[in-house]
Parts: C-alpha cells; structure tokens; sequence
C-alpha cells in the first residue's frame, strides 16, 4: 500500500481543528517510505478533550517511562483479532505544541 493510499479519518467531538491539519498530516505520510506504511489501515484524527474521562486521566507507558495521559499526541494500535494496525493523532495536543502551549517533554 503506498503512502498516498493511507486512509484518513476524522473524528472529533465538540472540536474544530485548523484548517491546515489534514492537508499537513498528508503531507507527512506521503514523504513516508512505502516499506514503513505497509499493512497499515488508517490514520485517525482526533482530539483527546473529547474522549471519556477514563482516556484523559492516568498515565500511559511508552519506552518504558510513564508519562501523563493528557500530555499524548498519538497511539499506535497494533494489528488484533484480525484488524490491522492503525495510528491515532490528538490533533488538540499537537496544535497545543504548535502554538507555544505545549507540554514539557
């Protein structure tokens, strides 16, 4: 599957992302090489301030270092029970970096 050929999705709930986002996350995947792409079944463009209460508070493992589950810009799903993989971006969290109001990573 090419790069290009990468679905994207938009779910947002009581949110309004900018209007450059889609255009520049296509942008992105196009400059992906084929080979890192393959298999892969979407790219899910979301805001995290959406989501339950349960998704928002916690913390999430990554790399073996915990880190504040409000702090997240994207999930990587791995393939299960027959569904292929899929990465989710927090767009809410990624324009809160853009405009200086980011997070300390």
């Amino acid at each position: 599957m090419d790069s290009d050929k990468v679905e994207l999705r938009e779910f947002y709930n009581d949110y309004d992302p900018p209007p450059y986002v889609r255009k520049t996350v296509r942008a992105l995947l196009s400059s992906v090489p084929n080979k890192y792409v393959q298999g892969l079944d979407c790219v899910v463009l979301t805001n995290q301030s959406g989501h339950p209460r349960r998704h928002r508070l916690g913390k999430t493992t990554s790399r073996k270092r915990r880190y504040p589950q409000s702090q997240v810009l994207g999930r990587y799903h791995p393939a299960h029970r027959g569904n292929q993989p899929w990465i989710e971006l927090y767009v809410d969290n990624i324009v809160a970096i853009d405009r200086g109001r980011g997070f300390s990573l």
